[in-house]
């Protein structure tokens, strides 16, 4: 991307940001709205922070920015001046590719100040009222990457090309989650999940157990244990690990699939099983109950309280569904009768205040909605 492409794919996604104005909290009654931001750049994560007024928004290509829950106010563009160490043997085709420069994942410290971002293999954390960045931190290519393999899934592919393409996506950093004491950042990437002081940058130590590339990261409360998922179907493969966040010891090992969250008790921890949500309680080791799913591999999160589940649905984009027994309390879809807007499914997140979720919309725009719940 060039210095002056760059200006202007900034200035397209400040003035779509903007747009968002037309969203008030009560974004339903407002679903035809329209967005300029370029059809090739989406929202790809959302974070709120802990005051309930702001959003953390990664755009997927371009840029990240902090708005104003309920007029769409810019209040900060989060944009580091130095991006991330890029291949400059595919750099010239890499900007047509949607990996190579996704702004994924984003999440906002637990006491409001920072926020961290990641660009391919660079987690960034900025100041959340200056955009200043504080810290950051690279990852290495995964161990099975190979830079003279035949074929770059980065590059165009020729005809009769085989191999192993996809090792260089996995290389990319999947996750970031703050520890509650906002120092302490899980960054999950194609050789582990390494525990980082993201406040004075130093390295605490790396979980290596994970046969996989890790794709999601989850503390509890008390930041004592952690929990990541790796994608595999191997049956006598435990791609899901909890370990104690201080010595890196492992505490239990079970089969998950992709994505995970433990419960804001920490008691319960949720994780995907195929078509399938397993409750799985870490104090007795046993699984509470199993929720079904449409979505294969779907994705989900804890409501404040802990009595309901966001879950992403093939049909319906967004469930609230009962953390307990699994029965459905509200459905995206049918909330907006006549308005329905097609949203991504994978990209919504919990209020702190539990009343609304943000969602990520097909117009390449944040919305708002208020489930029952």
């Amino acid at each position: 991307m060039t210095g002056d492409d760059d200006k202007i794919s900034r200035r397209q996604v400040l003035k779509a940001l903007a747009a968002t104005a037309a969203f008030g909290p009560f974004w339903m009654e407002q679903a035809s709205a329209q967005s300029t931001l370029p059809t090739e750049t989406f929202v790809a994560s959302l974070s709120w922070a802990p005051d309930n007024a702001r959003i953390a928004v990664g755009y997927k290509k371009h840029a990240a920015a902090i708005i104003e829950f309920g007029t769409g106010r810019v209040l900060q563009e989060l944009y580091p001046k130095t991006l991330a160490p890029v291949d400059m043997r595919v750099s010239k085709t890499a900007e047509v590719n949607m990996a190579r420069t996704n702004w994924y994942p984003i999440a906002w410290s637990p006491d409001g100040k920072l926020v961290a971002i990641n660009h391919y293999l660079t987690v960034y954390v900025l100041d959340a009222k200056t955009g200043r960045v504080v810290n950051s931190r690279t990852s290495q290519r995964g161990r099975d990457f190979n830079p003279i393999r035949a074929e770059n899934p980065l590059l165009p592919k020729k005809p009769g090309m085989s191999g192993d393409g996809w090792r260089e996506i996995m290389s990319y950093v999947a996750s970031v989650s703050w520890c509650n004491d906002s120092k302490r950042l899980a960054i999950a990437d194609a050789n582990g999940t390494h525990i980082w002081d993201a406040t004075t940058g130093k390295e605490l130590y790396t979980y290596e157990p994970m046969q996989h590339q890790t794709y999601c990261t989850s503390w509890t409360k008390d930041g004592k244990l952690l929990a990541a998922c790796s994608f595999n179907f191997g049956e006598k493969t435990k791609s899901l690990h909890v370990w104690d966040a201080a010595s890196g010891k492992t505490v239990t090992e079970v089969k998950g699939i992709k994505h995970l969250t433990f419960a804001p008790d920490s008691r319960l921890l949720a994780y995907d099983d195929y078509k399938g949500i397993i409750i799985y309680d870490t104090m007795t080791k046993k699984v509470r109950n199993r929720i079904e799913t449409k979505d294969e591999f779907p994705t989900f999160y804890w409501s404040p309280d802990g009595k309901s589940l966001a879950v992403s649905s093939v049909d319906d984009f967004v469930l609230i569904v009962d953390s307990l027994n699994g029965a459905v309390k509200d459905n995206y879809r049918k909330s907006f009768k006549g308005k329905f807007v097609d949203v991504f499914p994978s990209v919504f997140s919990w209020s702190p205040s539990g009343k609304r979720l943000a969602v990520a919309r097909e117009e390449y725009n944040v919305g708002f909605w208020i489930p029952k719940v």
